[in-house]
């Protein structure tokens, strides 16, 4: 298992052309749902069931970057893919920062009510997925940064 998700991340994140099957869906655009963390309305998505799996994606970027990896995760994982404040559809915070990011993701645990999250971070969401792993050890069961 943590083999298919290495080479997952890998490929993801490399921007390796390597499609892993046609998909209809546009990721980032797919009738999610919207909640309000901090006043600030941010965006997410869910695929599949199972143990949670949080997904945060580099700045600048958003829920979509993670178009490739989705679909092979979601057989496994219950994939919760926020769009950050400021990216995606999400609203702009005031003062985005990663400590700020990390804040909205550790509310989201509570607002969902997740008891044991894994989480995978690029880029910025690699630091995120760091300092939520720190800030939050009794939630998250693994973290993997890239």
């Amino acid at each position: 298992m943590k083999t298919v998700i290495i080479v997952l991340v890998i490929f993801s994140f490399g921007r390796v052309n390597l499609t892993l099957g046609q998909q209809s869906i546009q990721y980032g655009s797919n009738d999610g749902k919207y909640v309000s963390i901090y006043n600030t309305k941010v965006y997410y998505e869910e695929y599949g069931k199972g143990t949670p799996l949080l997904m945060i994606h580099g700045g600048t970027a958003s829920i979509a970057s993670f178009r490739k990896v989705i679909p092979e995760l979601s057989k496994k994982f219950r994939v919760i893919a926020l769009d950050t404040p400021g990216h995606g559809r999400s609203q702009q915070s005031d003062t985005p920062s990663c400590q700020i990011i990390t804040n909205y993701f550790s509310k989201l645990i509570d607002i969902l009510k997740l008891d044991s999250v894994y989480v995978i971070g690029w880029s910025d969401g690699g630091i995120v997925a760091q300092l939520l792993a720190a800030d939050r050890p009794e939630k998250i069961k693994r973290a993997i940064a890239s």
